[in-house]
């Protein structure tokens, strides 16, 4: 069984005067989660400009939807009027980069600089914060001083309640910060209490192989109080050896051995929880991949070690880069996870070996080239969207991997259908559903 809503956005927030030259307008669904109950909380940035450029907008906000694919409200993160100079009207001082629902339902937003605003479950606002200051300018900015004061770049919930964290530390040759430590909190994250994060692996760690100076430093760097490795704070000189990149280098997962000259990219879709002991860590090439460049979905146990990888789907025209397919999303409790890209989707075990494939090339699966995976519901059914026309697409996975491709070609024919119905229904302009009925709460 297969379902389509729209996404929609509240129209008390968008500029009324968009017809004609120079105007547009730009929608970006950044992620989504999904409580035990199944609710799901999607981030969503919005961009607007009118015709002449005589006003812009740009918001960046979160929709909850029920079980059932009602909404059930929104909170707008951040919001802005103007082009060019903007006027801030309210909401938080930083741009949200993930989020994620903790084990008591609440949500943990996170920034790159490793800040968390905590929200409660319904969307009423704000319950609790870690960073650091930022009463100052860019330039007076203390980088040292936010990364103890923070908490992660990046949160993911185990089906144990422990917590996934990747931590940031201080750039290279740079005032800004890198996600580097991956390690697991055994503790609730609250506004009262910042659990100590275990760290289990690094990324990089400088001076171990070919990596130096090409992605943390350690001169000027702090350690991090609310981190632990080998009994002491993690940072400059504390950190887990070999380094994720090389060690899979050395082993050739992904053919990341051509990796050695650069540094990698973070995707922040492509980290999850694939068991209670296994986590997806993606690494891809940069700066400026190709279809041909090296990556890996790197598959570590809860003591950092590397155990495998997701079947590479490959490079060439089976790569995620074009277009920037990079998402992964995984069901914990059925060891399944799964990626999109423009040449298929991909199914996978919680030992990483692959269990299907549908090919773009069937014209059966032609329109998983338009689809994003977002998350997994708790009864395994995969949810995706359609970022061209603001679209939710959810598909009941079957328990046998040799009925999926049934079950998408049917999922991706009723989408069809449904779509249409609800362009007539609704008369959208440029694929943008509108409504003002649901709740929305300003920070």
């Amino acid at each position: 069984m297969a379902r389509t809503l729209p996404l929609t956005l509240p129209g008390s927030l968008l500029l009324s005067d968009m017809d004609g030259p120079g105007a547009y307008s730009g929608v970006e669904h950044v992620c989504m989660d999904v409580s035990p109950k199944g609710d799901r909380y999607l981030l969503t940035r919005i961009r607007q400009i009118s015709a002449g450029r005589k006003e812009g907008m740009c918001a960046h906000l979160i929709s909850r939807f029920r079980p059932d694919g009602g909404l059930a409200g929104r909170l707008v993160l951040h919001l802005s009027r103007g082009v060019g100079e903007r006027e801030t009207l309210g909401g938080l001082p930083t741009t949200i980069d993930d989020l994620c629902v903790l084990p008591d339902g609440s949500l943990a937003l996170t920034a790159a600089q490793g800040e968390v605003f905590l929200v409660d479950a319904e969307l009423r606002g704000t319950i609790g914060s870690w960073g650091g200051d930022r009463s100052t300018s860019w330039d007076e900015w203390d980088v040292s001083e936010h990364l103890r004061g923070g908490f992660a770049t990046l949160i993911r919930t185990t089906p144990a309640g422990r917590l996934l964290c990747v931590v940031p530390e201080r750039e290279a040759g740079g005032m800004g910060t890198r996600p580097n430590l991956i390690g697991l909190a055994e503790d609730p994250l609250t506004a009262e209490e910042r659990p100590t994060v275990r760290i289990i692996k690094a990324l990089v760690v400088p001076g171990d192989g070919p990596f130096t100076g090409k992605w943390v430093a350690d001169e000027g760097s702090p350690r991090l109080p609310h981190t632990i490795h080998d009994g002491a704070p993690a940072g400059p000189g504390n950190r887990p050896t070999p380094s994720l990149l090389t060690e899979v280098r050395d082993r050739g997962c992904g053919g990341v051995w051509s990796l050695s000259p650069r540094r990698a990219d973070f995707h922040y879709e492509a980290y999850r929880v694939l068991a209670e002991d296994r986590f997806v860590i993606p690494l891809f090439e940069s700066p400026r991949p190709d279809r041909w460049s090296s990556y890996s979905y790197a598959l570590i146990d809860d003591r950092g070690t590397l155990i495998g990888e997701l079947e590479s789907p490959g490079r060439g025209d089976s790569s995620p880069i074009p277009g920037e397919h990079y998402a992964v999303v995984t069901d914990p409790a059925r060891g399944r996870a799964y990626h999109v890209n423009h040449s298929g989707l991909y199914m996978w075990d919680a030992d990483g070996r692959l269990l299907a494939r549908l090919p773009t090339t069937e014209k059966a699966y032609k329109g998983l080239r338009h689809l994003k995976p977002m998350a997994c519901a708790p009864d395994g059914t995969l949810i995706l969207i359609r970022p061209e026309h603001d679209l939710m697409l959810d598909i009941e996975i079957p328990d046998d991997p040799a009925d999926l491709g049934p079950v998408v070609a049917e999922a991706l024919s009723d989408h069809t259908r449904r779509r249409n119905r609800l362009k007539k229904e609704w008369k959208p302009v440029d694929w943008r559903w509108v409504e003002n009925e649901a709740p929305l709460t300003h920070l």
